[in-house]
């Protein structure tokens, strides 16, 4: 097998995996590369959203908005009862800003374990187009918000450029919004793979809108 392969980075905690290279030869991604590749990610969806017109349907969205019972069915009780007046708080309100928010070609998962870093050409490049579909742009930025983002404010704004644009009031909203119904999403599919590292980030991210919503 030939070895002239660039190094990739797999940016699943920060890790970089080389060619042929096991498990046990993980070594941290440089601190400095960080916001290069989160401004090239910014460029990259960026094109992704730009592919074709804005769309107005509101179908996905409202479809997205209106599982959250259902999920609440299934996963409620691993909730507070505020975290659930929480979530359905930002069900209701992402169905009704719906008809405001354009539908673009999205990743679908955007997230650091799907960024590959070709680390001698400093370029990134995206993977795991799988969940690749119509939807809001914003959509594709909650599991970053929530994320490698959350603390870490120099990366969003590195993204940001990269991006071109700043967020809208509507986007930033919107983006609450989606982050609520993924993390009730991802407890359910956590207890169901007993994936508790995922489970930890929705707790997280249900705090934090927690509060960011109190008044």
């Amino acid at each position: 097998m030939s070895n002239d392969k660039p190094a990739s980075y797999d940016l699943h905690g920060t890790h970089t995996i080389t060619p042929d290279c096991p498990i046990d030869c993980l070594k941290a991604v440089p601190a400095d590369t960080e916001s290069e590749i989160h401004r090239q990610a910014g460029m990259l969806l960026r094109r992704l959203h730009d592919a074709a017109p804005p769309g107005g349907s509101t179908a996905g969205t409202e479809r997205i908005a209106s599982r959250a019972e259902d999920h609440l069915k299934r996963s409620g009780r691993l909730l507070e009862p505020a975290q659930v007046r929480l979530i359905r708080d930002h069900a209701a309100q992402l169905q009704e800003i719906a008809p405001l928010i354009p539908t673009v070609p999205t990743h679908g998962d955007a997230q650091i374990r799907n960024f590959l870093w070709d680390a001698p050409n400093r370029r990134l490049a995206l993977i795991d187009f799988e969940r690749a579909e119509v939807a809001p742009a914003v959509r594709d930025l909650v599991r970053l918000e929530y994320g490698p983002w959350d603390g870490q404010p120099h990366l969003r704004a590195a993204f940001l450029a990269g991006y071109g644009r700043p967020l809208t009031t509507t986007d930033q909203t919107a983006l609450r919004n989606f982050a609520a119904l993924d993390a009730l999403s991802a407890l359910q599919w956590g207890t169901v793979n007993n994936d508790k590292d995922i489970m930890v980030r929705a707790y997280r991210t249900l705090t934090r809108l927690s509060t960011a919503d109190s008044p």
